[in-house]
């Protein structure tokens, strides 16, 4: 397969990518339409040294079972991906509300109707000033950048932001209610060795098996091998990262 991408436009703000596909003798045209990669919707401003696709972030949940009515932990939140996912499906926000895309440098963009879309859209929006989301990491510069983040949000009330150990406190002193605690916690070039890795894995099933009886989880495992050491009941669903 030959694979070409020329790039034409009038300036380098509104470009327009058309992708040329050769194969087998048959050629594709397709025009971008998104701009940006879909996955991204405008609001984080950090990422951490291995950061989760939003997307990625949105079917963790998913998989794991989340809904706007559970409480949700997320203890190693670092950047935040899986917190700002959860405040969006728990506020039915819709997840390109915040960004732009290429079609509307199209000749044939109605602003005007797509203002009418957005406009019902937010509409169907359910905003809440109780915290259900309680997002914790123990490196203070990544809750600073979370909190810094996060402002100005409709969502933002949603998200309770701390610096804190996972390992020394309790979820009851979050929320009376059980809920979905979810993990990408630190491993490979995040954090040294796969050694390194497996121990920390091993001390969060620990803290799970004590303290978080009854509760969901979800947890993004590095190693196929590693599943084999997780002593709930689980599933596991494999994806490229």
């Amino acid at each position: 397969a030959i694979f070409e991408e020329t790039r034409i436009g009038f300036d380098q703000k509104n470009l327009q990518i058309i992708f040329v596909r050769i194969i087998d003798d048959r050629v594709t045209i397709s025009f971008d339409s998104s701009g940006e990669s879909l996955y991204k919707r405008n609001i984080k401003t950090s990422w951490s040294a291995s950061p989760l696709r939003e997307t990625l972030a949105c079917a963790a949940l998913q998989f794991s079972g989340y809904t706007k009515d559970i409480p949700l932990i997320d203890p190693m939140c670092s950047a935040g991906t899986f917190s700002f996912e959860s405040a969006l499906i728990a506020t039915n926000t819709p997840p390109g509300l915040y960004r732009s895309f290429a079609f509307m440098n199209w000749p044939c963009f109605k602003q005007t109707r797509y203002k009418q879309i957005l406009r019902k859209a937010k509409q169907e929006i359910i905003l809440s000033k109780t915290p259900s989301i309680f997002a914790s990491d123990k490196d203070i510069k990544s809750t600073s950048s979370f909190s810094k983040a996060i402002k100005g949000y409709d969502f933002s009330e949603l998200i309770n932001i701390q610096t804190r150990d996972f390992f020394e406190f309790l979820p009851e002193k979050l929320t009376d209610k059980k809920g979905l605690v979810v993990f990408n916690p630190p491993y490979g070039l995040r954090l040294g060795s796969v050694k390194e890795s497996e121990k920390i894995f091993l001390s969060i099933m620990d803290k799970l098996g004590k303290d978080y009886k009854g509760w969901r989880f979800g947890i993004i495992v590095p190693q196929k091998k590693m599943i084999k050491k997780i002593p709930f009941k689980a599933g596991s669903h494999p994806f490229l990262h």
